[in-house]
């Protein structure tokens, strides 16, 4: 979901032009350093491709930060639930809408262990219609039940660990 909000869109625009203005600067710099004398030039190119690797790695880390920490956001806000308990008792499902788009809508998607409450799946996706539906030890939240909306469970230790992240 991430970066695709009414309000995120401006923060993305925002980022946008600060990374152009910041390659622009360090691109003249970059090459007015390395061509500023003949002699050392080769030490000075390889200082700059270094310099030029970590900001780009900074840069993909902070994207990522940024994106993971409006995406909290989100699933923070959700709202409208609707729950319900697997055949066996062992599980409880719950469905919320995180923000109406017009056509789709964005969904977060929890599987509970129903003796202490722990989370053991979560999931974000945007569909038309959903349906919360349990079979076969399965839990759907969409109508038509894609793979990627599906959760099996006994939840794998994947599945597990990601539902632990915030």
């Amino acid at each position: 979901m991430g970066l695709q909000g009414g309000g995120d869109g401006a923060l993305l625009a925002f980022g946008a032009v600060l990374l152009a203005v910041t390659v622009a600067v360090v691109g003249v710099w970059s090459v007015m350093f390395a061509f500023a004398a003949t002699t050392g030039r080769a030490e000075r190119i390889s200082r700059v491709v270094k310099v030029c690797a970590k900001c780009l790695v900074a840069v993909v880390v902070i994207a990522l930060v940024v994106d993971y920490a409006l995406d909290i956001r989100l699933r923070s806000g959700a709202h409208d639930c609707q729950r319900k308990k697997s055949d066996d008792g062992q599980y409880v499902a719950e469905l919320c809408l995180l923000r109406d788009n017009g056509h789709d809508a964005d969904y977060v998607g929890r599987v509970y262990d129903a003796k202490d409450g722990r989370l053991l799946v979560e999931r974000t996706f945007d569909a038309a219609e959903t349906e919360l539906s349990w079979f076969n030890g399965q839990v759907s939240f969409m109508r038509g039940g894609e793979d990627s909306n599906t959760v099996r469970l006994p939840a794998s230790w994947i599945e597990r660990l990601r539902a632990r992240m915030p």
